[in-house]
């Protein structure tokens, strides 16, 4: 047990005056119940505590915990002054049971939420945090850097996921209001704790429009000097209705735009919180009787197109989430997106199916050619959820994730059962800009020199285990601003994670040449 946290929470409990006489509970039982007790322990309070709470469908219920007796808040409330919250992650929602117990019963009892509780001194800290990080350019921004990459036959081929939700469409207006687009996420970002890199702005290409032709210059320009290979698109599809798919019209008949690309088709629901879940639905995702050929008829324009990305002349399609339907509807699909294909005259597809859901079977009994990594899925189950020292928005419920050791240990070489796998490395992530203080993910142990390190390992391995046609390796992503996880300039590190993406290609080149 950590001493400063000890003196934290000590330091915290005399914000709330508590008395000698009075009774106390904890609410909680975890290393959070045993740092409070010890502080009680320093304040002369110890033999204040009678009970330790827990849930009323616990197990603990009836038994013991530091030589005081587990129960239930119904059973003892009569009996004691005072519940502290010990519960470190989710001290929100055990403060809100304990309101509505007393609301419910009238019972006049203190509730302490120590967790959420933020001393003079953390909020001073967090202000000057404000003031001088967050609003000022960090020491990892770098400058443009103009590299006159020149792509070898030996560099892997880096593909960055595309999210083209930078332009209004009528659904956005209509559930969000006119005007929206992502910006409208990432704009109202604030940071919830000490730390905390929020929010993220944009830097050279700045707030584009995706039906601007200019943005996707300046976007392609940026990808193809640091050495990005090409561009996965996003691809929202419902059953015919499409979603988001001018800006990739507008880049399939501009011909000047050249870069390579290649489509993923998003299966999942389209919901007002952007979660893929089954709340606030917008469009739900069903795969219907005649889906496979029409799909393929709105997508294989895009394949014929000579910057469409093709393994050994099989066009790449991605699919997001396979559990969308029933496994033999799925993959009786697939069947024919490649009977569809082939009739359009090409070899056969190439299909990836990515991690999300935290896909883990082999690939080829559902269909497909390949895993794909997707992170953050599969990633968060490898992560310790944390509470960060110091000031902590008091409303905010979702979790924070140290990513630190699991770069650190390389735990992104993880195995999957899928013989052929294409790994994806993670910039950074971060989506409290889409939920604010009502949840979210944050992943704290992300750097420009991490992603370098993780961008170089799998191109070394991809190089190790892939026939030069299939030498390929993802990056999430070029421009998922409200998730944060950009290689797009930001103000903060300015082109780092750019830099870090030619640092890596000329690290392996070098490794080559040395070996």
């Amino acid at each position: 047990m950590k001493t400063d946290e000890v003196l934290n929470i000590r330091n915290k409990l005399e914000d709330f005056m508590l008395k000698k006489d009075e009774k106390i509970a904890l609410y909680g039982i975890s290393d959070g119940t045993d740092i409070v007790l010890k502080a009680l322990q320093m304040k002369g309070l110890r033999t204040n505590v009678k009970y330790i709470i827990d849930h009323d469908e616990s197990i603990r219920i009836g038994k013991t915990y530091s030589e005081l007796e587990v129960c239930r808040l119904g059973e003892i409330y009569e009996q004691i002054d005072v519940v502290i919250v010990t519960a470190r992650i989710n001290h929100l929602s055990v403060k809100e049971r304990i309101l509505q117990f007393t609301e419910k019963t009238g019972a006049d009892i203190k509730t302490i939420d120590v967790y959420g509780h933020n001393t003079q001194k953390e909020k001073a800290e967090y202000a000057e945090y404000v003031e001088n990080a967050v609003l000022k350019h960090s020491e990892s921004f770098l400058p443009f850097q103009k590299t006159n990459y020149e792509r070898r036959e030996e560099d892997s081929r880096i593909i960055a996921w595309y999210l083209p939700q930078f332009h209004q469409i009528e659904v956005n207006n209509r559930f969000h209001g006119q005007g929206f687009t992502e910006w409208t996420n990432t704009t109202q970002a604030r940071p919830l704790f000490v730390g905390h890199y929020q929010p993220h702005i944009p830097y050279d290409v700045g707030y584009y429009d995706l039906m601007n032709p200019e943005s996707f210059k300046r976007q392609i320009f940026l990808a193809k000097n640091y050495g990005i290979y090409g561009f996965c698109f996003h691809y929202y599809w419902f059953s015919g209705t499409k979603l988001m798919e001018k800006p990739i019209e507008l880049f399939l008949k501009n011909r000047e735009l050249d870069m390579p690309f290649c489509l993923s088709w998003a299966t999942e629901n389209w919901t007002k919180v952007w979660d893929g879940g089954n709340q606030e639905i917008m469009f739900e995702q069903r795969i219907e009787e005649g889906d496979a050929e029409r799909f393929m008829q709105d997508i294989i324009p895009y394949m014929k197109d000579s910057r469409y990305i093709k393994i050994n002349g099989r066009p790449v399609l991605g699919i997001y989430k396979c559990d969308v339907t029933e496994k033999r509807i799925f993959v009786d699909m697939l069947r024919r997106f490649r009977e569809y294909a082939i009739k359009e005259g090409f070899p056969d597809l190439f299909i990836l199916i990515s991690t999300a859901s935290n896909f883990q079977d082999d690939v080829r009994e559902m269909g497909g050619d390949a895993v794909v990594e997707f992170p953050p899925w599969l990633v968060t189950r490898h992560l310790k959820n944390i509470k960060p020292d110091g000031y902590i928005n008091p409303y905010y419920n979702g979790n924070v994730y140290d990513a630190e050791s699991f770069i650190k240990e390389k735990k992104y070489l993880m195995e999957h059962k899928s013989k052929c796998v294409f790994r994806s490395a993670l910039t950074s992530y971060d989506n409290t800009a889409r939920r604010c203080t009502r949840g979210g993910n944050v992943f704290l142990g992300f750097t420009p020199d991490s992603y370098k390190v993780w961008l170089s390992d799998i191109m070394k391995e991809s190089k190790k285990v892939h026939s030069p046609d299939q030498d390929i390796v993802f990056v999430n992503s070029w421009n998922e601003w409200a998730e944060g996880s950009h290689l797009e300039p930001d103000m903060k590190y300015g082109y780092s994670w750019l830099q870090a993406t030619w640092d890596a290609l000329m690290e392996c080149r070098d490794g080559q040449s040395n070996g």
